[in-house]
């Protein structure tokens, strides 16, 4: 592909740099159809095509889990007679995905797959054929979900609903094929299969469902088959029209004869007669052939009168373009309005004089409705003896309604801008919403380059530039100076072999995964996206602005409940410091804190965070070389895993209230969530009393220093060693935050509350079978011979929670996105731990003790629980794994759950309530896999 011109270096030198140089024939698959599909779902999965099978393949981002799709009964039975897919398409909602594999001399198959509880479970839920010259070019999903978007301040905002209303349920899939056709398939409530629509995009029609509809295609000319190529589906915000734009292209159809030759005369004497010719044929020049030069627009309208549904197509004006250049992207943009007409939460809607909301007469006001643009990259090849040239047009859809409403909608088109690259090739175009924009939306614009160097072997790069990914203002196109420029990369040994071709954007908007031109397999390659630049603080550092940048997108994603895995891929790179880490976390949680709709709320987005810190934290730790950091990392990881797991237990425990007892079917779930909580507690306990003692011997050596004559110290110098300094290292222990930050606090008071609360609604029961003797036994012994005593623990919490409410919110947040005590906290720890542990709370000796110990032999002993034992147990449920049903595994934190599997016996009703809850995402926030 690239061709390479590598120079030499003489004998004895070093070895010196070679270059690249790309040819026209590397950009051609720019122009190739089908092209390779490449989703980034919601969920953090990357979807792509097998590179020679009929397969769509899914990984699970950020690892390198891979898994395929379960294939349709035809493609199962005869995989040979299709093509690897080419359309995937992901619905906003995750659980929903369409594959078009096109036939191979023969019809193709779209299939439809539901997702399961587990990201990577994934189940056929109809597959239907698609005729030659009818596969299907592009695909989108109607009655999506209304976005949550971030602006330059973290200000969150609830973007208006796009497209038009669909009466039926999820899914409705819109579907152009290439025979200019609209396919919708869509689910109505309670029927089992799927229902499909289908009408012409390129003649007026009206289609009822339910209803013969029969359909004459005239877009075909004489003499050639017209073929749709290209084609965008735009849904534009409170917008109740759909605009589809089509490039198609002339091919040769069976019927078309070659150009007519003359019969030339040889002067020969010979009378030879000719046969009568046949019937004249339409002939096609051959010039004509090939890609048209026009974009065909078509306005879709969906209608629903209370039983059917149906569809109306409106053709419009077409847009002209020159017959040269080959198109590579279509794409709508479709802008938001304005803030001030944006549809906020916090807002009721706008009233009229006398006190009643404005009537709708079936139109939304035009001041309301967001711009369309529609962007169109071409590139063209000329003789073929250069470099082609990269074009990029962007025009202008809107449409007039008059102040009744009533009559029809005129729409008008303009071409508003023109780009061409002229050194660099443009790869692909990518829309995004940004609010801080002059018109809400942005295009990234992926260039490549056309030579460059290849660095010499030996040297420490693993990687070289290829190219640049921009970002383009609309309406005209110029580069963005509130953006940098962030560079495409390429392995050293792939280069002059592959280039990335078809991108997509992460679900965050912080990374970019291209796939690219290799021929020997699909490469997906992540890249970062352009970081903004702050105005108000020009002089700032790329570090602190990508850390700005990073804490509105986990903002978005909170709200979104999208995961967040691309946010936590950046900040565990080596080049992110552990303070970055706070500091985002920090600026994150303080954003929920003066927002006022979410202080109602506090507990709940606290929840969330701790689930990314989780995240975050265990990410960092894997990507961190020192032991000492790694093990830092790792101890604020679990902390903020138990602190998830006590908030999910005490959900447990009030679920489960039954008056003023429990549900006593539910009793052996219970007692082993008291279980889990009774040895984290005694857990938490051994620390205290290792810290304490740790403590005082820190400050018998602050006395020894005092003792010294002349202000020396122990080593004979003036200044304090910093080894002797007070001992606030040993107080930001993160095991500490439990009884240092009042939400931790507050949550290990009200578990524990609930745990002695559950012993003696057991123990004042009379048990009247065996089972229930057991269970009484075994609570009874776990609470009253457990290493503190639950009653006076209860009430030294309950005063430590006062005590600590009068922390500064913000030191709070700033722990608890640390996950670990701060400085400021240090004086009121150092005196609750030495009240702890010299007040008759804590029994030494069953603390440190145990009767396991005893039989198992005293050299086993440990101050903290085996990991075996831990991971054996349930993230959720906190029993021990039975290993005989589906074990789900956390993407986030790595904890596996029994949950939501059959169970044998009678269970209880409000713990099965409580569990359901947990069977999509973990304790922490994450999502399960298998």
């Amino acid at each position: 592909m690239l061709g390479d011109t590598k120079t030499s270096a003489s004998k004895g030198k070093t070895k010196e740099d070679s270059s690249w140089r790309a040819e026209w024939w590397d950009f051609y698959p720019l122009v190739e159809r089908p092209q390779k599909p490449v989703v980034w779902a919601n969920c953090s999965i990357i979807f792509t095509a097998h590179l020679t099978q009929p397969l769509v393949t899914g990984r699970l981002f950020s690892s390198s889990k891979q898994f395929v799709l379960p294939s349709p009964e035809p493609i199962f039975s005869s995989p040979s007679s299709y093509q690897p897919p080419s359309i995937i398409s992901v619905s906003p909602t995750d659980d929903w995905l369409f594959a078009y594999f096109p036939g191979r001399d023969g019809d193709g198959t779209g299939c439809l797959w539901k997702r399961g509880l587990q990201v990577d479970s994934w189940s056929i839920k109809d597959y239907w054929g698609f005729g030659r010259g009818a596969g299907v070019v592009t695909a989108a999903w109607a009655g999506t979900d209304r976005e949550w978007v971030s602006d330059a301040n973290g200000t969150m905002t609830r973007l208006p609903p796009r497209g038009p209303v669909t009466p039926m349920s999820s899914p409705t899939l819109l579907l152009v094929t290439e025979d200019h056709q609209l396919n919708m398939c869509y689910l109505r409530p309670y029927m089992p299969s799927l229902k499909a629509m289908k009408c012409s995009l390129t003649q007026p029609s009206v289609v009822i469902e339910n209803q013969p509809h029969s359909m004459h295609d005239f877009s075909n000319g004489p003499g050639g088959v017209r073929i749709c190529i290209g084609a965008s589906i735009g849904l534009g915000y409170n917008e109740s029209s759909i605009l589809i734009a089509m490039r198609s292209r002339l091919y040769p159809s069976s019927n078309v004869s070659p150009p007519s030759f003359s019969t030339m005369d040889l002067g020969l004497s010979l009378d030879i007669s000719q046969p009568s010719a046949p019937d004249p044929v339409p002939s096609v020049e051959w010039e004509s052939w090939g890609e048209e030069a026009t974009i065909e627009l078509c306005e879709v309208q969906l209608g629903f009168d209370g039983s059917s549904i149906n569809i109306l197509t409106n053709p419009l004006a077409p847009l002209h373009h020159t017959s040269g250049p080959q198109l590579t992207r279509l794409s709508f943009v479709c802008a938001p309005p304005p803030q001030s007409s944006s549809s906020d939460p916090t807002k009721s809607p706008p009233s009229t004089k006398s006190g009643k909301p404005p009537k709708r007469t079936g139109e939304i006001q035009d001041q309301e409705r967001g711009q369309i643009y529609l962007a169109a990259s071409f590139i063209d090849f000329g003789d073929y003896s250069s470099l082609p040239q990269s074009e990029l047009v962007l025009y202008t859809i809107s449409r007039t309604v008059t102040a009744s409403g009533t009559s029809k909608a005129t729409w008008h088109s303009n071409r508003l801008a023109t780009r061409s690259f002229s050194s660099d090739i443009l790869a692909f175009i990518i829309p995004r919403v940004v609010l801080s924009s002059p018109h809400n939306a942005i295009l990234y614009a992926g260039t490549l380059g056309s030579s460059g160097t290849i660095p010499a072997q030996g040297r420490t790069a693993k990687e070289m530039p290829i190219g640049a990914v921009t970002v383009l203002n609309l309406p005209d196109l110029v580069d963005g100076n509130e953006w940098e420029k962030s560079t495409l990369m390429v392995s050293i040994n792939s280069a002059g072999r592959e280039i990335p071709l078809n991108a997509v954007i992460s679900p965050n908007h912080v990374l970019l995964s291209a796939v690219s031109s290799s021929p020997f397999a699909t490469r997906t390659i992540i890249h970062p996206l352009p970081t903004r630049l702050i105005k108000n603080l020009p002089g700032l550092s790329s570090e602190l602005r990508r850390e700005a940048s990073l804490s509105t997108a986990l903002l978005a994603a909170i709200h979104s409940r999208k995961t967040t895995t691309d946010v936590t891929h950046i900040m565990s790179f080596a080049s992110t410091s552990v303070d970055r880490v706070f500091d985002t976390l920090y600026a994150t949680l303080l954003a929920f804190l003066e927002g006022p709709l979410y202080k109602r709320m506090a507990g709940l987005w606290t929840w969330e965070i701790l689930g990314i810190a989780i995240e975050i934290y265990g990410a960092k730790s894997l990507q961190t070389h020192k032991e000492d950091d790694k093990e830092c990392l790792l101890a604020r990881r679990q902390i903020a895993q138990d602190l998830c797991s006590i908030a999910a237990c005490t959900s447990a425990f009030e679920d489960c209230e039954d008056g003023d007892g429990y549900d006593l079917e539910a009793v052996w779930q219970l007692v082993g969530m008291s279980q889990w909580a009774i040895g984290f507690t005694e857990k938490l306990m051994k620390q205290c009393i290792l810290l304490n003692a740790a403590s005082v011997s820190e400050s018998l050596n602050e006395s020894k220093m005092d003792t010294q004559s002349d202000g020396e110290d122990l080593f004979g110098s003036a200044p304090t060693s910093p080894a002797f300094e007070v001992g606030l290292p040993i107080l930001e222990t993160p095991i500490l935050l439990y009884i240092g930050h009042p939400y931790a606090l507050g949550k290990l008071q009200v578990l524990l509350t609930h745990v002695k609360k559950f012993r003696l609604f057991i123990g004042q029961l009379s048990a009247r079978g065996e089972n229930a003797q057991i269970a009484r036994n075994v609570l009874v012994d776990l609470v009253d011979y457990a290493g503190f005593d639950i009653d006076a623990l209860c009430l030294f919490l309950t005063e430590r929670v006062q005590d600590a409410s009068t922390t500064p919110a913000k030191d709070d947040l700033r722990s608890l996105a640390m996950c670990q005590p701060t400085s400021a906290m240090g004086a009121s720890l150092r005196k609750a731990i030495e009240r702890l542990t010299d007040a008759s709370i804590i029994n030494k000796p069953l603390l440190f003790i145990k009767s396991s110990d005893l039989v198992d032999g005293i050299s086993r002993m440990t101050l903290v629980e085996h990991p075996n034992k831990e991971k054996g147990r349930d993230i959720v449920s906190k029993a021990l794994l039975s290993q005989r049903g589906i074990t789900s595994v956390c993407m986030r934190c790595g904890g596996r759950s029994e949950v939501g599997g059959d169970v044998n016996g009678h269970i209880s009703l409000r713990w099965r309530t409580w569990e359901r809850v947990w069977t999509v995402r973990c304790v922490c926030g994450g999502l399960w896999a298998h």
